[in-house]
């Protein structure tokens, strides 16, 4: 397990739990897989602390972490995962968490999540 999913998964733990609980899973992921980088574990520490302001500050009102999505076209089936569902004053909102590929709006799972979003 890696650092950036660390910190998506502490991130969707503290959606569920808490602040200090999503601190301290994250630790308890660090410590069960060996991670030893200490800028890297500095720097998912902090990226978590912003986000949590960040959603505090927002309130965000999230729906579901880890939605998986699915859709059949023919013998075909599309699969993928939102990060998070957030409830909005106009309906609900798709969050795709993790680094900003280049390109990201030519990605196949954009217009599939807008599809399942009808």
């Amino acid at each position: 397990m890696g650092y950036e999913r660390v910190l998506r998964l502490s991130v969707f733990h503290f959606h569920k739990t808490s602040t200090t609980a999503a601190r301290d899973y994250m630790t308890e992921l660090i410590r069960k897989h060996g991670l030893k980088n200490v800028r890297r574990i500095n720097e998912i520490e902090v990226s978590l602390g912003r986000y949590v302001r960040w959603a505090t500050a927002e309130q965000v009102k999230v729906a579901d972490t880890k939605v998986n999505i699915a859709y059949e076209i023919g013998f075909f089936e599309l699969r993928g995962e939102i990060g998070r569902v957030d409830v909005t004053s106009t309906g609900y909102r798709a969050v795709l968490l993790g680094k900003i590929p280049g390109k990201w709006e030519d990605q196949l799972r954009m217009p599939l999540i807008k599809l399942l979003s009808r």
